[in-house]
């Protein structure tokens, strides 16, 4: 068996990059867009619940989250988060830590779940250190699930006091840039402020200082390579899904007023408390493992596809 990177979008694949590259050669197959499709007999690396189910291949599922839950009415998981139910093809999990290892081990009790840490294309970020010139970035969510407001984003929310918020930063000499979930559109408060957007997440990290977002995984990203952060919040999230507590901890301040972004920026940026809190962030979130997610997901995906034809003889 050969194992390919299927992937739809371009997040999943950056979460699938650098794990394909370490695959020993006997065992990395071709690189498959959404168009594309697996040979038969042969398995795949995804990084969607909805990839999973569109191959219809033995696969290696890998979290592009920080492995946050979600419920519906009733408790019933939402599918795509950690661990959801329809993945019963899956040859195994790798995970941002053990905690979320588990959950999967626990809906699929014959499937191994190895946690890898932070995603591995972090690392130049973390290693470069800080851009020389403070640089804020915004981000907005997608409107994900009609149920679930956290999925959701407070762009209408906080946008009013973009130019505001921007000016004040600019005024005190603080690089702005944008960038959003690769499922949402550039916003257009951004053009009219003349805020540059980025989309591509690695390049986002290397020139920014404090990221501000609303409810995403990137959070968590970008605290394993060294930036602060700070939540936007909506006024009706529960404690429970938006954003993830993680024991009750977060690494940057929350804002449900706009009129108090700046000051949480400056909060989260110059106080050592937030420090303190970064460094708890990446030993809960991704069980302090940065930088090694390719080579341990490497040598994992070598052994679920060994087992698996050890047991197919």
């Amino acid at each position: 068996m050969r194992v390919h990177a299927y992937a739809s979008q371009p997040h999943y694949a950056l979460h699938l990059r650098d794990l394909w590259n370490s695959l020993h050669p006997s065992l990395r197959g071709e690189w498959v867009g959404p168009m594309g499709s697996i040979p038969l007999g042969d398995g795949a690396l995804v990084a969607a619940w909805s990839d999973a189910l569109q191959i219809r291949r033995p696969f290696v599922y890998v979290e592009h989250g920080a492995g946050q839950q979600y419920r519906l009415k009733g408790s019933a998981l939402l599918n795509g988060y950690s661990g959801s139910p329809g993945l019963t093809g899956a040859m195994g999990f790798l995970c941002p830590s053990e905690a979320v290892a588990a959950r999967w081990r626990a809906s699929y009790p014959s499937k191994p779940a190895v946690a890898v840490g932070a995603p591995s294309y972090l690392e130049p970020a973390r290693r470069r250190g800080l851009p020389p010139r403070a640089t804020v970035t915004f981000s907005f969510h997608w409107g994900a699930h009609p149920q679930i407001v956290e999925l959701n984003s407070v762009i209408d929310r906080f946008a009013p006091a973009m130019p505001a918020v921007v000016g004040r930063l600019r005024s005190m000499g603080v690089e702005v840039l944008a960038t959003a979930h690769p499922r949402r559109m550039e916003s257009a408060v951004w053009t009219r402020l003349g805020v540059p957007f980025l989309r591509d997440w690695p390049t986002v990290l290397e020139r920014t200082t404090c990221y501000v977002v609303d409810n995403s995984s990137t959070a968590f990203e970008a605290v394993a390579a060294g930036r602060s952060v700070v939540f936007m919040r909506g006024t009706n999230w529960s404690d429970v899904h938006g954003p993830p507590r993680f024991d009750g901890d977060l690494p940057g301040p929350e804002v449900t007023d706009p009129g108090k972004l700046v000051a949480a920026i400056e909060d989260a940026m110059f106080h050592s408390r937030w420090a303190e809190a970064r460094t708890r962030c990446v030993e809960k979130v991704y069980d302090g493992i940065v930088g090694q997610s390719a080579r341990i997901g490497a040598n994992a995906v070598g052994e679920m596809v060994a087992q698996r034809e050890t047991m197919r003889r």
